[in-house]
């Protein structure tokens, strides 16, 4: 650095007022302050993990769970300090681990030399039992050139390699071929994956289409297809209707369309699941094969430098992103369980989490756009496209495009068009689109109660362990709503499904469904606040139980990705798909579930590893006031909202969104320090 801009600097300090030093300090301090509450909140999770794993409470926390909880924290806080440190311009830390990785280097090398010191005497004596070994000095002479040649050949052969890997990797096409050769295998011995809401979609389209041919199939007198994830009657249109917005009514419509047709066809439901897992493990290939060359593409810059023309403006010539990083991202998307099982599976989870995937590379290259220069209108269309997919996929869409609709006009107005019509259009279509269908009875609308799960497991927890407690002005305001003793008896801590009565015909009547009224539901807020005051740390219990695996990585999922793979629906519903390399399916599931035993190669096969490593991540970048980074982000946080009310715990499938684009987030870390670095260091030069 230049004595004269050292000075300045310092300078430029002093003149800092006193009231500006505590307020630039103040604000520091709260932001640490809030990414140590994330942190401390990781290792809490972490710490009560073991309580909660033997079905325990709270109270039972102990300085076992303490340990735990400091050991992690620690370990968090610091993971947060060192990517902080690495990013900054003079960091003591880089400098120190390039020293260790250098002493490591020299100390491998003085063990390698004193290893070969120590067996050069045995080696000579084999020598000497096998004289046609031994070819004298010339010979010796000769093997050392073709040993040096022969690593010449091998340094220029990988170099090669790698310029090959970069350069067959860089168009949408190219990663399309990588990894549709391995999704193409996967197809071939498991050609389809599905569970019951392929089936509940495929019986609402069938019931739907008898009635359009003037068959009258039961409504409301006898077990619906709406009884089986309960719609409250209340919801349920005077008109006849036969189709639901349960599993989103768009994917419903074309997986149910498919699959009976080929029903009437073939007479088997086989091919039709066959078709919609096919048409979305093609939607699932275009959405990472137009995402990952955006991020290969602004990786790494090389410098940062004046641009003669330009009066003062600084141009960045930027170097893609290398063959270790692209090795490592396509080995995700075409070996990862999360990415392989989920991309053909018939649910609606695995549909958003590739469309939110290809919506957070059009985001990421739009925000990267100079506001000097326009967003074409292919990528406009991108983001109108993948926006109106995430709608049609999850409800839940509808709240994470408004959040983002109003943090984006408040940071970048300047684009306000492209909101507009990226954003802003969509969404009106689909809701509009949605709540027509709904009030004029084409549909049903789905229960709030989904939504619940949380209140749900307060309220059983509480009914199974202390079931006396509860007041009569409380209890006759659940009644109405719930069986609650039933509710107590199938009370389980990981799934609310069992006590909001989701199943088939014979399953166990806990939320009354078919008769409770909009009236009964207005109430259901105040019981359960007043439930909660008085059993405290039964609620505290049921909330923990319920949320604290997505944020606990030693804990296994609830449900991963494999269980689709060998689903009792498959047996019962296929006529010839279940007899096909059945030995696969299994073989498959029993790898999967043993990797997730293993410490840390189990990790990167589960879910909750990434949500933990994002929030990380998303720490650092707070420190660093990264707030462009951020806003593209914020989806993330709303994601994990969802997560803890969905009604499953360490439920991997909900986890999908943020595993699909944690990688992406971290080439996208490095390349804004890199940057940071390199801009920074240019400009102390000029």
């Amino acid at each position: 650095m230049h004595p004269e801009k050292k000075e300045a600097d310092s300078q430029a300090d002093l003149r800092l007022s006193p009231p500006s030093r505590f307020f630039r300090l103040a604000w520091i301090v709260l932001r640490w302050i809030l990414v140590s509450l994330v942190c401390l909140w990781l290792a809490f999770c972490t710490a009560v993990g073991p309580l909660y794993r033997k079905d325990s409470t709270i109270a039972a926390f102990s300085w076992p769970n303490a340990v735990i909880l400091i050991v992690t924290f620690l370990i968090y806080l610091g993971l947060v300090g060192l990517m902080v440190s690495l990013s900054l311009r003079e960091s003591r830390t880089r400098a120190f681990l390039r020293t260790l990785g250098s002493k490591l280097l020299r100390l491998l090398q003085q063990a390698g030399r004193l290893a070969a010191k120590a067996l050069l005497p045995i080696g000579r004596k084999i020598r000497s039992r096998f004289p046609v070994i031994n070819k004298g000095d010339k010979g010796n002479r000769r093997n050392k050139k073709k040993e040096e040649g022969s690593k010449e050949k091998r340094r220029i052969f990988c170099q090669k390699m790698k310029v090959w890997s970069v350069r067959h990797t860089q168009s949408p096409w190219q990663i399309a071929l990588v990894i549709g050769l391995f999704w193409g295998v996967f197809l071939f011995f498991i050609p389809s994956v599905f569970s019951a809401d392929a089936i509940s979609q495929w019986t609402e389209v069938n019931r739907w289409m008898w009635f359009l041919h003037g068959g009258r199939p039961s409504y409301s007198d006898s077990f619906n297809i709406a009884d089986i994830y309960p719609i409250a009657h209340y919801l349920w249109p005077t008109t006849s209707t036969y189709l639901t917005n349960q599993h989103n009514i768009v994917l419903t419509l074309i997986t149910g369309f498919l699959v009976e047709m080929s029903s009437r066809w073939t007479g088997s439901l086989d091919w039709g699941l066959i078709a919609a897992s096919v048409l979305q493990a093609l939607f699932a290939l275009f959405c990472v094969c137009v995402t990952l060359p955006r991020f290969f593409r602004y990786c790494r810059p090389r410098r940062v430098y004046r641009d003669p023309k330009g009066a003062g403006r600084q141009q960045e010539i930027r170097q893609e992103a290398g063959p270790w990083i692209r090795l490592i991202v396509l080995l995700f998307f075409a070996l990862n369980p999360l990415a392989v099982f989920s991309m053909g599976a018939l649910t609606k989870s695995p549909v958003f989490a590739y469309a939110f995937l290809w919506w957070f590379g059009i985001w990421y290259q739009i925000l990267s756009t100079p506001n000097s220069r326009k967003i074409s209108p292919r990528t406009i269309i991108g983001l109108f496209v993948s926006s109106l997919a995430m709608l049609v996929s999850a409800k839940y869409a509808v709240y994470i495009i408004a959040a983002q609709i109003v943090l984006i006009l408040i940071c970048d107005r300047t684009r306000w068009r492209v909101w507009l019509i990226g954003l802003m259009a969509p969404l009106l279509i689909f809701q509009i689109g949605l709540n027509v269908a709904i009030s004029t009875g084409s549909i049903i609308n789905g229960d709030p109660i989904e939504s619940r799960g949380v209140q749900v497991q307060q309220i059983a927890r509480v009914m199974k362990l202390d079931p006396l407690n509860i007041s009569p002005e409380t209890k006759q305001e659940l009644q109405p709503i719930f069986n609650l003793y039933a509710m107590g008896n199938t009370y389980f801590p990981n799934d609310a499904d069992r006590v909001k009565s989701s199943g088939s015909d014979s399953k166990v009547e806990t939320y009354k469904w078919k008769t409770v009224t909009a009236k009964d539901m207005e109430k259901f807020n105040h019981a359960w606040l007043a439930l909660g005051r008085r059993n405290p740390v039964i609620y505290t219990d049921a909330m923990l139980a319920k949320i604290y695996g997505y944020f606990d990585v030693n804990d296994k999922p609830y449900t991963s990705v494999s269980y689709y793979l060998s689903t009792p629906q498959l047996d019962t519903q296929t006529e010839w798909l279940k007899s096909w390399f059945p030995w696969m399916r299994k073989g498959l599931r029993d790898l999967t579930d043993d990797l997730q035993d293993l410490p840390l190669i189990g990790w990167i096969i589960r879910g909750n590893f990434y949500v933990v490593a994002a929030l990380l991540l998303m720490g650092a970048e707070l420190i660093l006031r990264r707030w462009k980074h951020l806003l593209r982000q914020f989806p993330l946080l709303l994601l994990m909202g969802v997560m803890m009310l969905s009604p499953a715990n360490n439920f991997d499938r909900h986890m999908l969104p943020v595993a699909f684009v944690f990688l992406l987030m971290a080439i996208e870390f490095c390349h804004e320090t890199r940057r940071h670095r390199a801009r920074t260091r240019r400009s102390y030069l000029m």
